[in-house]
């Protein structure tokens, strides 16, 4: 029989550790689950990268070998970054997150190390797009981006047990903060390099070619048809005249 006179605990929401002083002991299961959805990311960018550009590593002389799987790499990395910022709220509103949030550590420093990637290629490995001639830190893109990569840094370092106890109740705040200033740097480094509204014209572009177009008109000659079908959503329309062919 249960003892009456035992109180019940409440669980500690997530982070609750770190905001005494521990630190989450280090998962092998964990960093799998986040390498795992780093690869599962890094596919999806490549898959799309790839078919926007036409490339991968053989890319033409005017471009850098490097410039698509920087933009690959730094793709991942913003996603996990910003799934590590928004994974609480959302675990608070829909449970199928909730089991998501014991991965948010790892989450957090696989994105942080592919953002660190990203800002050493940049530099480093892009003569073309980035020549460092032209790299101004003074201005608003590169300046962003530098104080996104410094913060990144600083947030790895914090990771540790080490400086969770030199830290001890600064740690949560210093690691909450830093978190959404590395977003905020970071999106406002992406938004003002895409001030030319480069990706909107390629996808514009897209949409206009020859076979999309018949695409999307032969969907709309489906949809009047089914619509049609019906008598009382309206009358039959007549379908186009000429056919598709593909």
């Amino acid at each position: 029989m249960a003892d009456q006179n035992i109180i019940p605990q409440a669980v500690a929401p997530a982070g609750a550790a770190a905001k005494r002083g521990r630190a989450k002991p280090f998962s092998f299961h964990d960093y799998a689950v986040a390498i795992g959805i780093a690869l599962g990311l890094t596919l999806f960018f490549g898959v799309y990268d790839v078919y926007r550009r036409g490339y991968l590593f053989n890319a033409p002389p005017t471009a850098d070998p490097f410039f698509v799987p920087n933009k690959i790499i730094i793709a991942t990395g913003l996603s996990m970054l910003a799934f590590t910022f928004l994974i609480s709220p959302l675990a608070r509103y829909f449970n199928v997150f909730h089991q998501m949030v014991r991965y948010r550590k790892e989450i957090g420093i696989i994105g942080g190390y592919f953002a660190l990637v990203h800002a050493v290629g940049s530099y480093l490995w892009l003569p073309l797009k980035y020549p460092r001639s032209d790299m101004d830190f003074t201005g608003v893109i590169y300046s962003a981006g530098l104080a996104a990569t410094i913060v990144a840094v600083f947030l790895l370092l914090i990771t540790s047990q080490k400086a969770v106890d030199l830290l001890r109740n600064r740690w949560w705040f210093l690691h909450r903060w830093g978190l959404r200033f590395l977003i905020l740097f970071a999106g406002i480094h992406v938004y003002v390099m895409k001030w030319s509204h480069a990706w909107v014209a390629w996808w514009i572009a897209r949409w206009r070619q020859p076979a999309v177009r018949r695409t999307r008109e032969w969907l709309a000659t489906r949809a009047r048809n089914a619509h049609g079908s019906v008598p009382h959503l309206g009358r039959r329309h007549p379908p186009l005249r000429n056919g598709f062919h593909f």
